[in-house]
């Protein structure tokens, strides 16, 4: 489900310095990652910049903060440079992938998801893309990860994900598909969740910190 004639992917890295070192406690790489969308509203509550007035959404919003604020303390993920945030705005031309995807998740069923995962080694880098898409109390998620690994220079898709469920407002399409995304990258550095048929979308009675605690027990 990804978009043939997207342009480009507005990559910028800094690839000499950064990306590829290497966790002082583990020695393991720490992966760097960046994670865009086109809504400027939600890159800028997720960057703590701007403020939500929904209470659900405030409460959606800390909870990704939580879970890439643990990954980051874990040395398992970090910014794409140094003084950046893990959100991104990117223009919407950019965003095509995950548009296609959020849209083609209106023709789904309710709580239903279309997952596919490519796995990779060696990833030291990972970009991902989210969209939202909403029509008459119906929700689509759409979102798409790419790894840049140590022996190869080009990008190539790690995951793709389509979702639809209940939802009051185009914003919320937004938010829970930047949700999906970062639950996904989350699951994805837990080795003993199975990703072959991973559950994503998100559920109203999940309880973050114990989310939190049961993966940093593992």
């Amino acid at each position: 489900m990804l978009c043939e004639s997207c342009p480009p992917l507005p990559l910028e890295w800094n690839l000499d310095n950064w990306i590829g070192r290497t966790s002082a406690s583990s020695k393991q790489i720490v992966i760097a990652m960046q994670i865009q969308g086109d809504n400027l509203s939600t890159i800028q509550w997720l960057n703590g910049l701007w403020y939500p007035q929904s209470t659900a959404h405030s409460k959606q919003v800390l909870r990704m903060q939580n879970i890439l604020s643990w990954l980051w303390r874990q040395e398992l993920l970090q910014p794409r440079v140094p003084w950046a945030n893990f959100f991104r705005w990117a223009p919407r031309r950019y965003n095509c992938h995950a548009d296609a995807l959020s849209k083609y998740a209106m023709s789904l069923h309710n709580d239903a998801e279309k997952i596919a995962f490519f796995p990779c080694s060696h990833v030291v880098a990972l970009d991902g893309y989210f969209d939202g898409s909403y029509k008459n109390g119906k929700v689509g998620m759409g979102f798409a990860v790419w790894a840049r690994t140590q022996h190869h220079e080009n990008w190539q898709v790690l995951m793709t994900y389509a979702a639809a469920t209940n939802g009051s407002s185009a914003m919320d399409s937004e938010i829970l598909a930047a949700l999906c995304l970062v639950q996904g990258s989350l699951q994805w550095f837990c080795d003993d969740l199975d990703l072959s048929s991973p559950r994503i979308l998100p559920r109203a009675q999940t309880n973050m910190v114990n989310f939190i605690g049961y993966t940093a027990g593992q």
